[in-house]
């Protein structure tokens, strides 16, 4: 039996290269489908991994669990050779799963009817939602930041990066010059501080912290892993949140204490990491929400959804009850 992992990268600008081709990567094949591209100065291409498996195991209520570390070497190769492309290339690079976004290939009719008696693979697809609210220019509010003009200039980085793995980076530099300490020293700063109604944890502000060293360090000495943007995608909204909560709320700058003071307050806040929201009443926010794929890693890519997928493909995806 074979799996398939389905995902679509866009590359801006366009590489120029061969637009359709296959390739053998480790223990995975990798072929292309060209795609129509959103903007006309991107290339965007369907990239499908593929590689041999045993037929996965059925669990009690029904559902497929497939293999995960099968699963995984096809999203890494997904993301090398989307990476390979935008290093030779010279372009940004996006890569997001597909719909389907995986699917099995059976060898024979026997595999195919009982895959059909299954509930379908099992998943747990999530949504990130963010909550923002445009502020009036105000200069009491402007003010109010004249000792933590370095803070300010760290969030409006932040705002300006389009990975969330430079976001991370910059909500750490803010969180580490507000308290005047390491990021690993933060989590019990962070929690007395924030506002409760925002709902942050111990457990939420600890897992920020634990990706911090893979994400910024290579050395091998402070992690044995390299983290990227996928990583941290699913962190850094609430981050944004508590940024600036504490950079508008936090009354001494770059002290150790949790004291606040109420200078500014959103029109609109998650309260928990599953994307509960809060509105303030007559207030007109925006509110968006990125769709991750069934097995938390990659990005939906709402238009690349397969009407039509190979004969041979069998996909099938049921939420747990």
């Amino acid at each position: 039996m074979k799996l398939l992992r389905v995902a679509t990268a866009t590359f801006t600008p366009d590489p120029g290269i061969q637009k359709s081709w296959e390739i053998e990567f480790g223990n995975c094949r990798i072929s292309t489908r060209e795609v129509s591209p959103q903007d006309p100065e991107s290339w965007r291409v369907l990239l499908i991994a593929e590689t041999q498996i045993d037929f996965p195991e059925i669990n009690d209520d029904g559902y497929i669990a497939l293999p995960e570390d099968s699963r995984r070497e096809l999203e890494f190769c997904l993301e090398t050779i989307a990476n390979f492309i935008s290093v030779t290339g010279q372009c940004r690079r996006v890569v997001s799963s597909a719909t389907p976004s995986a699917a099995l290939i059976p060898e024979d009719p026997g595999e195919r009817e009982r895959l059909q008696q299954s509930r379908g693979f099992y998943t747990q697809q999530k949504s990130i939602v963010s909550a923002s609210g445009a502020s009036k220019l105000d200069s009491e509010l402007m003010k109010s930041l004249s000792d933590r003009w370095p803070a300010l200039a760290l969030l409006a980085e932040a705002k300006s990066h389009s990975l969330s793995a430079g976001k991370f980076h910059e909500y750490v530099r803010l969180f580490e010059s507000a308290f005047a300490l390491q990021f690993s020293q933060l989590t019990k700063k962070l929690r007395q501080f924030l506002n409760p109604v925002y709902g942050y944890t111990t457990d939420e502000i600890a897992s920020w912290s634990s990706i911090r060293d893979p994400l910024t360090h290579a050395d091998g000495k402070k992690s044995n892993f390299i983290f990227l943007d996928a990583d941290a995608r699913q962190y850094t909204q609430r981050m944004e949140q508590a940024a600036y909560d504490v950079l508008f709320n936090k009354l001494k700058w770059h002290d150790r204490s949790s004291e606040r003071r109420q200078v500014w307050t959103p029109i609109a806040a998650t309260t928990s990491a599953d994307g509960n929201i809060i509105v303030k009443q007559g207030s007109a926010p925006k509110i968006s929400m990125q769709v991750i794929d069934e097995f938390g890693i990659f990005p939906k890519d709402l238009n690349a959804i397969l009407t039509a997928p190979p004969d041979d493909w069998w996909a099938k995806f049921e939420a747990p009850e």
